[in-house]
C-alpha cells in the first residue's frame, strides 16, 4: 500500500481460517483431559464428604414383620434390664477360647461359672410376659433428639421403641423363684449355691415348658372380669351362586348354628 500526502488511512483486513484436522484433534484431547481431571477432583471431594457423613450418621434400622420387631424389642429390653439389675455390661462373659488351628472351643472353667448365672436370669423371670412403657425421646441424649424425631415406621409400637429416651419395665418373677430373686435383691448376687434342682423342686423348669412359653402357649392364667367379644379380620371367602348373604341362627339344642341365605 503506497500513499502520498494523505493524512488518514483506514485499512480493513478480513482473514478466513480453517482448522486443520491435527489441530482439531489436539484441541479435543486437551479439552477432554481438563474435563476428566476436574471431574475426578470433584468426585473425590464428593466421596470424601459422603464417607464422613455416613460415618457420622446413625445406623439405619430396617423394620421387619411385627413378630420380628416384637422379638427384637424383648431381647433389647431384656439385655438392658439384666445389665441394670446386675450393674455390668457383659464384658466378663467369654466362655470361648481359641484352640488348635485358631478354632473356637469351650472354656470349661469359665462355662461352669457363667452357666448357673445365665440360667438364673433366664429362668427366674418370665421375660415373655414382660411389659414396658416407652417414654419420649427427650429423656435421652440431646445429640440423638433430631435423629429420633424423624423416625417413622409402619409398626407404631416399634416406632415408639426406637424413639424412646427412657422406658419403664415390669418383669414378673416365675412362680417358685421368689426366694431366689429375693436373695438377689438383698445381696446383689444371684443364688448360685447348691446343685441343680430336682424335677420335683419348684425351681426346676422343664425345657419343654420353657420352649412352649417362647411359642406363646397359654399357661395357668386366671381370667379377670367379664369376657367380651372381639371381631378379627379374615381372608376366608365363601362363594355362593347368588348375591344373598348368609345369616346365622342358633339351633334349638344350642350345640351349634347353621347358615341360611336371607
Amino acid at each position: 500500500m503506497v500513499t502520498d500526502k494523505v493524512g488518514d488511512v483506514a485499512v480493513a483486513v478480513e482473514v478466513i481460517c480453517e482448522a486443520t484436522e491435527r489441530a482439531t484433534d489436539l484441541w479435543r484431547a486437551e479439552t477432554h483431559a481438563k474435563l476428566v481431571q476436574a471431574y475426578r477432583a470433584r468426585l473425590s471431594e464428593y466421596e470424601t464428604k459422603l464417607a464422613e457423613l455416613e460415618a457420622e450418621a446413625p445406623q439405619e434400622i430396617v423394620s421387619g414383620p411385627s413378630a420380628s420387631n416384637r422379638a427384637l424389642m424383648v431381647d433389647e429390653i431384656k439385655r438392658l434390664a439384666i445389665s441394670t439389675l446386675t450393674l455390668q455390661h457383659y464384658d466378663k462373659f467369654d466362655a470361648i477360647d481359641n484352640g488348635a488351628g485358631n478354632l473356637p472351643q469351650i472354656s470349661f472353667g469359665e462355662s461352669s461359672l457363667e452357666g448357673p448365672y445365665v440360667r438364673f436370669f433366664e429362668q427366674a423371670f418370665e421375660w415373655e410376659n414382660m411389659s414396658w412403657v416407652p417414654y419420649a425421646y427427650l429423656w435421652g441424649r440431646k445429640s440423638t433428639w433430631l435423629d429420633k424425631i424423624v423416625i417413622e415406621d409402619d409398626d407404631t409400637e416399634f416406632e415408639a421403641f426406637l424413639k424412646a429416651g427412657y422406658a419403664r419395665v415390669q418383669i414378673p418373677v416365675r412362680p417358685g423363684f421368689a426366694e431366689a430373686v429375693d436373695h438377689f435383691r438383698l445381696f446383689g448376687e444371684p443364688w448360685l449355691g447348691g446343685s441343680l434342682p430336682a424335677i420335683s423342686d419348684d425351681t426346676f423348669l422343664p425345657i419343654a415348658d420353657e420352649l412352649a412359653e417362647r411359642l406363646g402357649r397359654p399357661g395357668a392364667e386366671i381370667p379377670v372380669g367379664e369376657p367380651w367379644e372381639v371381631r378379627v379380620p379374615t381372608s376366608l371367602v365363601r362363594l355362593r351362586s347368588d348375591d344373598q348373604l348368609p345369616t346365622w341362627q342358633k339351633q334349638a339344642d344350642g350345640a351349634g348354628s347353621r347358615a341360611e341365605p336371607r
